[in-house]
């Protein structure tokens, strides 16, 4: 029995798959663990709009309102925090970002995918609030907004959120309602397959199966 065909076919169709989940899979977020320092730390920025680099590499500072945003690199042990993971200590690496700001809606911002973007994404972030509240969001550059929000003061917090506005090309970490005070840590952000994608995927393995018993007629 002569089988190439459909062994060319469940070839196309494995490709699809690997193609796509190394796609969905691609982080998007440049030193989500902010291990690697930027060019200037500590930093800080009073005013309001862009604020220039953090403390740390691919995040920028931004304040929405006016006031005084201060970023900083630092240790764990620095910063005496405790670990993310009591059973694995050294799973979040070994610093943290710390910022401080004085305004609602300040804090730290990465631009990526610019212009254009998934249109559908969700990621997830460690954050320890010493004070005020903290929020997280996703979305297209300055229509962001946030989406997640810390609940407790003084513990590590796992926020995990979802795109607010399409395409997704932007992460904002803000204080919310006031001025803050917080650590971050593990931030990630991948895309979501679309319906169109998966569409696409089960036509392949339609055709394939229907060439099968076609071949075996």
């Amino acid at each position: 029995m002569r089988t190439h065909g459909f062994r060319c076919c469940a070839v196309v169709v494995v490709c699809a798959f690997l193609f796509l989940g190394s796609t969905l899979n691609a982080q998007l977020i440049l030193n989500g663990s902010f291990e690697d320092p930027g060019p200037t730390d500590p930093t800080i920025f009073n005013g309001s709009g862009p604020g220039g680099n953090s403390a740390a590499l691919h995040w920028t500072v931004f304040n929405n309102t006016n006031g005084s945003t201060e970023t900083e690199q630092m240790l764990y042990s620095e910063a005496n925090l405790p670990p993310i993971f009591a059973n694995d200590p050294g799973a979040g690496g070994d610093h943290v970002i710390r910022v401080e700001t004085t305004g609602n809606g300040n804090g730290i911002v990465q631009v990526f995918g610019q212009p254009g973007g998934p249109l559908l994404a969700s990621g997830e972030a460690w954050v320890y609030a010493n004070s005020g509240v903290v929020g997280i969001g996703i979305g297209n550059g300055g229509s962001t907004f946030s989406t997640a929000f810390t609940q407790f003061t003084g513990q590590w917090e796992k926020l995990t959120f979802q795109q607010s506005t399409t395409p997704v090309n932007e992460i904002t970490i803000y204080a919310i309602d006031g001025p803050a005070e917080f650590y971050v840590d593990l931030v990630s952000v991948s895309a979501v397959p679309e319906p169109a994608s998966a569409g696409v995927l089960g036509l392949f393995a339609t055709t394939a199966f229907g060439f099968r018993r076609r071949r075996k007629k």
